[in-house]
């Protein structure tokens, strides 16, 4: 192993030398990612105003959101249990099923054009 005077004199010199000593220059640019626009394009239209604080819809939308995240809690919890045909709850199987369980809630605070977080311990 070099010596430590050496070794930082050898990072000054690759600072001095390749643009942000560390990435080096030679290396191509990533191909742009379609991901991007896609999820973009997917959101849908938030409310023209927040809804009122306290009023009832926005209870309602509270209330949908907390029993949504406690059914996505319970088949994240189920997930680790042996399956039960009897059981109402499945654990999911995979992350595409919980993507979608979360893009709803999502979809539902957007929607709700709610500016804080609906959950006052959030």
């Amino acid at each position: 192993m070099k010596p430590k005077a050496e070794r930082i004199a050898n990072m000054d010199e690759m600072a001095n030398h390749e643009p942000g000593g560390f990435i080096l220059a030679s290396l191509p640019s990533p191909a742009p990612s379609n991901s991007s626009r896609s999820a973009a394009t997917t959101l849908p239209h938030p409310r023209s105003h927040p809804l009122r604080t306290g009023s009832a819809k926005e209870e309602a939308a509270r209330r949908y959101v907390e029993g949504r995240l406690l059914h996505i809690s319970r088949r994240y919890t189920k997930k680790f249990q042996p399956a039960d045909p009897a059981e109402e709850v499945h654990g999911y199987e995979s992350m595409n099923e919980v993507a979608k369980d979360l893009g709803e809630v999502v979809d539902v605070l957007w929607l709700s054009g709610t500016r804080t977080s609906p959950f006052p311990c959030v």
